[in-house]
């Protein structure tokens, strides 16, 4: 009587970790920001705090704009896909904001908001 083929016995590997391949990195007026995947960090003073792929975006704009502030307008454009209702986006910007608020104190930063108009970062 011939034998049914055995099942294929099922092998779990550990994942193997690559290490993490450094990303873009933008540098102006000593504000550092590390665009590497996984890894985004905004340094300044010696200081570095992690931070989200959006707010590195965001340090990045608020930066070039130096001291001048940069519109909510540019900054939903460009830290949100061109989908969903100005009102999402607008809720959204003010979520990555107030956390990336966070962040730039601890690397003594500051963003501000200029009601109406958008935001600026300004150096200690």
């Amino acid at each position: 009587e011939p034998k049914e083929p055995a099942e294929p016995k099922l092998v779990s590997r550990p994942a193997v970790v690559k290490p993490k391949e450094p990303g873009r990195v933008f540098a102006l007026g000593g504000i550092t920001v590390d665009f590497t995947d996984g890894a985004e960090t905004v340094r300044f003073a010696g200081k570095e705090s992690a931070v989200s792929p959006r707010q590195a975006l965001l340090f990045e704009a608020l930066a070039k704009g130096m001291p001048n502030p940069i519109g909510r307008d540019f900054l939903r454009h460009r830290l949100f896909s061109a989908h969903g209702s100005m009102t999402q986006k607008d809720v959204q910007l003010d979520l990555v904001v107030g956390d990336a608020k966070r962040a730039a104190r601890g690397v003594d930063l500051t963003i501000h908001e200029l009601k109406g108009i958008g935001f600026s970062l300004v150096k200690p």
